[in-house]
């Protein structure tokens, strides 16, 4: 892609994305849905994923 030049990255939480495979069996479902993954600002990456890091302790907490 070119989130370089757009100034975006990637982020691709794995932990959700393992969860989610499991509920996905086709893989070109798989491709079109891009669990767990996010295209978001460079200036934002920090704040991103710190929320997912929360989020997977938040659920961790409630299991």
């Amino acid at each position: 892609g070119d989130e370089r030049e757009k100034g975006e990255v990637q982020i691709k939480d794995l932990i959700e994305g393992a969860r989610m495979s499991a509920e996905i069996s086709d893989n070109a479902e798989w491709r079109a849905a891009r669990p767990a993954q996010v295209t978001v600002p460079e200036t934002d990456l920090v704040a991103e994923v710190k929320k997912i890091l929360d989020a997977q302790a938040a659920d961790r907490a409630g299991q």
